[in-house]
């Protein structure tokens, strides 16, 4: 997979190792800063990606995944139109791209460009550092999942990366926020539900 140099070099600085712990990350939600995710992604192929949902992506081909459809069920039947939807652990995108063609805004919010979740040294683990390699590696898989569903069927949303754990203060406010299934990968889960904007 090639990414646009400029542009892939702005989002490593952006989250390279040379960023204070403390940081905070504002700033992902300006346009200039969307387009440049935007770039970073835009020849991702299906090589490059692990689908989490089943989707089609407008060409008739199913793209199996764990999950499937029934959006509505799955949400609880919560109203979205003219809401601000904030959706955390966006997966492959099939329930973003349901939620785009519902709200008024939607901002999907992930783990960070280069980590992984939270992991647990299990004792069938035998190498902890493959495992975590394993582990990044498929996240991106899944992030570029994500930004071929969002190119193949054209639905509006920002994306947002930074630990959950420590949220970017520039948000905002949503009507709506959406956990997929993050609470079973944290080691804290309330701790992150309850963390101050």
């Amino acid at each position: 997979m090639k990414f646009d140099v400029d542009n892939k070099k702005k989002i490593d600085a952006y989250f390279g190792d040379q960023r204070p712990s403390n940081a905070r990350y504002e700033g992902q939600l300006t346009h200039s800063f969307q387009s440049a995710l935007e770039d970073c992604h835009a020849k991702v192929t299906e090589a490059d990606s692990h689908f989490y949902h089943m989707i089609d992506l407008g060409d008739g081909e199913l793209r199996n995944g764990v999950w499937g459809d029934h959006e509505q069920t799955y949400l609880g039947g919560c109203g979205l139109v003219g809401k601000r939807v904030l959706e955390i652990e966006s997966a492959s995108g099939f329930l973003s791209a349901y939620l785009a063609s519902k709200c008024a805004d939607l901002v999907v919010f992930d783990l960070p460009l280069g980590s992984t979740s939270e992991l647990a040294p299990f004792a069938e683990i035998d190498d902890m550092e493959e495992f975590a390699r394993e582990a990044r590696r498929s996240v991106e898989q899944l992030r570029n999942s994500w930004w071929m569903t969002k190119r193949k069927l054209r639905f509006n949303g920002s994306a947002v990366y930074r630990d959950v754990y420590n949220p970017p203060s520039d948000l905002g406010r949503f009507d709506v926020t959406v956990l997929g299934s993050i609470l079973l990968h944290l080691s804290d889960p309330f701790g992150a539900w309850a963390r101050p904007q």
